[in-house]
C-alpha cells in the first residue's frame, strides 16, 4: 500500500488520513485495519518507505527495513 499526503486516482494509493494508514505507526509484523466497508483486515508489515517528490523528482529518500 502507498500513503500520500493527498489522494491519487490508482489503486492502492490511499490518502495519509485514511483509516489503513495507521499502520504507518505500528511495529514490524501483524497489523490490522479498518476496511472502508467496515471490516478488520489483517496485514503484515515488512518495509516502511518515505520519500519526497517535488516537481516531478526525488527530493528526500529514506527505508526503514524491519526485521
Amino acid at each position: 500500500m502507498y500513503f500520500g499526503k493527498f489522494s491519487f486516482s490508482e489503486e492502492e494509493v490511499y490518502s495519509w488520513i485514511a483509516p489503513a494508514s495507521a499502520m504507518r505507526f505500528e511495529e514490524q509484523g501483524k497489523v490490522m485495519y479498518l476496511r472502508l466497508n467496515g471490516k478488520m483486515q489483517k496485514a503484515e508489515l515488512v518495509r516502511k518507505d518515505q520519500y519526497m517528490i517535488t516537481g516531478g523528482e526525488i527530493k528526500f529518500s529514506a527505508t526503514q527495513a524491519l526485521g
